[in-house]
């Protein structure tokens, strides 16, 4: 029986690998299906609020603003509402209202976290389009009449919009943009089949009416981080309208954490919020993404099992996932190469696992809160 342990781990792991070959060539048909934004008019241009929740961001948050109001669409029609969550940098000195008229600084009195300040933002705005975006991200002059296009062609309760991390070519970097597309393509894939399964709260864009007809975060106000998703799966449960739209005018470019050790805490945090949030399919599909890597390593260690045999499963693994991520090259205007895609891969097999279980025991502190 125990001669036969390593076919049986062999036999199981392909199986997986079949799964998740069905999966991934799903998901690259959709990928190649691409966005185009929908030739409609925008006269009158519907009105945006751009909601940012900042929190200790004094030395990016001048950046944003800079991109928001070198956006090509009226200024009469759009307002971006700064909501200071208990900054303690000086961040809401950065924000200049009485030089940005569109500019409006809400001051919150306690650092409540990331979702009351949405919600108070939401409270204020004027607009029935509400976009999101991180104090730390940065965005392209179209952004804001994509959205509209969008918005004037379904009416969107949710549209999920893609996010890339900068890189300035350092390994860490790198290693965290590349994951980061990975991401990315599940989110795009996914949300084009009907069935969205990852959002990003750096950028996307919701009908207020519905966030308020859904009373907001009402039920997850105790999680410090997990409002994209959280959200997602409330439009969801109401059968809400959720679209994407991925094309590089509305891309948020991120940056990456500038250390490992901010790098796992991170990575801590979003694997708690995954483990709060949890879904049929979501939770069954991040089973076999951190299942897998850890069968191929048990094989690979197995000494009596055939080299070619587990090149062979390694490359059932890599290859599909590599092909995945750099599809979406072009939306979020990257060229990394294969090889490099596939080493992080490899590093992800290593650290993802770990970092499940670590997230069981441990939460890191995020912008000065417990997660």
């Amino acid at each position: 029986m125990i001669e036969q342990l390593p076919w049986v781990l062999i036999v199981g792991t392909a199986l997986l690998l079949a799964v998740q070959l069905f999966v991934l060539l799903n998901a690259l048909k959709h990928l190649l299906a691409h966005d185009e934004l929908p030739a409609t008019a925008l006269s009158p241009a519907p009105f945006i609020s751009v909601i940012v929740p900042a929190r200790n961001e004094a030395k990016r948050i001048e950046h944003l603003l800079g991109d928001l109001m070198a956006q090509d669409y009226p200024m009469d029609r759009f307002e971006v509402l700064v909501v200071d969550d208990g900054s303690e940098d000086g961040t809401q000195e950065h924000v200049h209202p009485s030089a940005q008229p569109s500019v409006r600084l809400i001051h919150l009195t306690e650092a409540t976290g990331k979702k009351a300040a949405i919600e108070s933002g939401v409270s204020q705005a004027n607009g029935d389009i509400i976009l999101l975006t991180d104090a730390d991200g940065r965005c392209g002059p179209l952004r804001l009449r994509s959205v509209a296009q969008v918005w004037r062609a379904t009416t969107f309760d949710l549209l999920l919009l893609p996010i890339a991390v900068r890189s300035d070519n350092s390994f860490l970097e790198e290693l965290q943009a590349n994951e980061q597309a990975g991401f990315m393509a599940v989110s795009i894939a996914s949300a084009r089949a009907g069935n969205a399964l990852i959002a990003n709260g750096a950028n996307m864009a919701f009908r207020r009416s519905t966030f308020q007809l859904l009373d907001g975060y009402d039920g997850n106000r105790q999680f410090a981080s997990g409002d994209d998703m959280f959200l997602l799966r409330k439009m969801q449960v109401a059968n809400k309208t959720v679209t994407c739209l991925a094309v590089p005018e509305v891309v948020v470019h991120v940056p990456a954490a500038a250390s490992w050790k901010a790098f796992l805490d991170q990575r801590l945090r979003w694997a708690g919020k995954m483990r709060a949030i949890g879904s049929g399919g979501t939770s069954l599909l991040t089973a076999i993404a951190l299942l897998l890597p850890v069968l191929l390593w048990m094989c690979t260690v197995a000494h009596f099992v055939q080299p070619v045999l587990v090149i062979a499963l390694w490359s059932l693994w890599l290859v599909p996932i590599v092909v995945i991520t750099t599809s979406i090259n072009d939306t979020v205007d990257r060229k990394p190469s294969p090889f490099a895609v596939a080493l992080d891969l490899v590093l992800f097999s290593v650290y993802a696992p770990v970092i499940a279980v670590l997230s069981l025991m441990y939460k890191p502190r995020w912008k000065g809160r417990r997660t």
